[in-house]
């Protein structure tokens, strides 16, 4: 049997208000130091005219559950049975629930939306998904490209193919930087075989840098791998050479 008096039982110097706490601001009320048997206990903040639940003690959680000033001007909006009925009267007829039906209903409204919102964010997302339909299309096609040109520029068109070298007299192959080719993009690469007479060597464009000392493919029929790392930095890999 509990041994918990009510409170309209107890002497009227035992009892205490409601708020275990009446503090000026959430910074006080932040500030107070509670443990397990505060849980479920309320605070009244003065300056906001708020009440709060103290949920938790560990940390310490607070729960604001009334504005004392909204109740107050709510209590005053409709204390009396005349405000009550006069604010049910305004949605009591057939034709009142209808109207308000047929603003939200608006064709005008819905018009408006589908014609600006709603369909720039469509336009966005199909943009978007042929953009990286393109781009994997573009890694899947690896068709070799060749060239017999002294000097050959790296370009979107040699990106994730092979370029083959079939020059007889020399072929350097310039890494450009962003400002000249902007459609390489970082983390793009290619690959570049020497299948004719001159030995392929690389070069880094203005503005561009290219990492590494051996920049020439080392021996016929072999290949070097280019990658973009960075905004307008290249490295080599494979068969290179000094």
């Amino acid at each position: 049997m509990s041994d918990r008096v009510p409170h309209s039982q107890m002497p009227p110097a035992a009892r205490h208000p409601l708020p275990r706490w009446v503090v000026a601001n959430e910074a006080a009320l932040a500030a107070l130091t509670v443990t397990s048997v505060d849980v479920y206990k309320v605070a009244v903040v003065v300056d906001s005219s708020s009440l709060w639940l103290l949920t938790d003690d560990t940390p310490a959680t607070w729960l604001r559950v009334i504005d004392l000033d909204y109740l107050s001007d709510a209590l005053a909006d409709y204390a009396t049975t005349a405000a009550v009925v006069s604010a049910l009267a305004s949605y009591a007829t057939t034709a009142a629930m209808t109207s308000a039906l047929a603003a939200k209903a608006d064709s005008s409204a819905l018009a408006a939306k589908a014609s600006t919102a709603y369909v720039d964010a469509a336009d966005n997302a199909l943009a978007t998904s042929i953009a990286t339909k393109t781009t994997l299309a573009a890694a899947n096609d690896q068709t070799p490209v060749t060239s017999a040109a002294t000097a050959i520029t790296l370009a979107a068109a040699h990106v994730y193919k092979p370029l083959r070298s079939t020059s007889g007299t020399t072929c350097v192959i310039t890494c450009p930087s962003d400002a000249s080719e902007p459609a390489i993009p970082v983390g793009a690469w290619g690959t570049v075989e020497w299948r004719g007479v001159a030995q392929p060597s690389f070069a880094q464009g203005s503005g561009a840098t290219l990492n590494g000392t051996k920049l020439k493919i080392s021996a016929a029929e072999n290949s070097v791998k280019w990658t973009k790392i960075a905004a307008d930095t290249y490295e080599l890999t494979g068969a290179v050479s000094a």
